[in-house]
């Protein structure tokens, strides 16, 4: 895992120069997937490492970090409805009265993204557009921090202490998934505990899916599409109150 973050940041910076097709912008300067498509290249590279050293054996006792799991549970679509609503309302809450120095904090990319959409109504396309980048953004998120991240720790604790694996592990890649979103939306110190507190249900959401992701990357997509398509957008608005 030590070789996971310099082999990251090589691939994320050679990649652009490899390739015969122009690079969209959107994905050159940031977005929400990161500069260069960073995102997309953590998972790839961090998926890639795990299957190198995975020989078979830790999967006798670590479940495979990228799995779809239990997916047709009404109790999980009911837990996933009832974050969704309870993420919604802590980002506007956030927005609306903790959100400050934003011009530092807050998220370069996914203030690009929705620039020229502020002040008016969104079109049906950019609906779509970020339903689309909130799918891909929670898909990544969600391979690295519930599955590989998880994963990771889940076989460090369970050689320590098989019984303190789960919870330990989960409470880990939640702390590294709030740091990670310091700039994210939200942002700060108050965004890290945030996220970090959203990362840790996540997890919970993941374990009780049977070490599945589909349903956590479900729940993750919603909270981004409001963020990109409310609270993000509220940017101006908010700088004048």
């Amino acid at each position: 895992m030590c070789a996971w973050r310099p082999l990251k940041i090589w691939v994320t910076e050679t990649w652009p120069n490899l390739v015969v097709w122009k690079v969209p912008k959107s994905v050159r300067k940031g977005g929400p997937l990161g500069h260069h498509g960073s995102k997309a290249v953590d998972i790839i590279v961090g998926y890639a490492l795990y299957l190198l050293v995975d020989s078979g054996s830790l999967s006798l006792t670590v479940p495979s970090p990228v799995r779809i799991g239990r997916i047709w549970d009404v109790t999980l679509w009911i837990c996933v409805a009832v974050m969704a609503v309870g993420v919604n309302v802590a980002l506007y809450l956030w927005s609306r009265f903790c959100r400050s120095n934003r011009e530092k904090v807050d998220h370069k990319g996914v203030a690009e993204m929705v620039e020229t959409a502020q002040g008016r109504d969104l079109t049906a396309s950019e609906h779509a557009y970020y339903t689309f980048m909130a799918l891909a953004n929670a898909i990544c998120e969600e391979i690295s921090s519930r599955g590989l991240w998880r994963w990771y720790y889940r076989h460090i604790f369970w050689q320590e202490d098989s019984s303190s694996s789960p919870w330990a592990s989960n409470m880990a890649q939640a702390l590294v998934f709030g740091l990670w979103h310091y700039y994210g939306i939200p942002s700060g110190w108050t965004g890290v505990f945030l996220t970090t507190i959203y990362g840790l249900l996540l997890g919970y959401l993941a374990d009780y899916a049977d070490d599945g992701l589909f349903l956590p990357t479900v729940a993750h997509t919603i909270a981004d599409y409001y963020i990109f398509a409310i609270v993000a957008r509220q940017k101006k608005k908010l700088s004048k109150d």
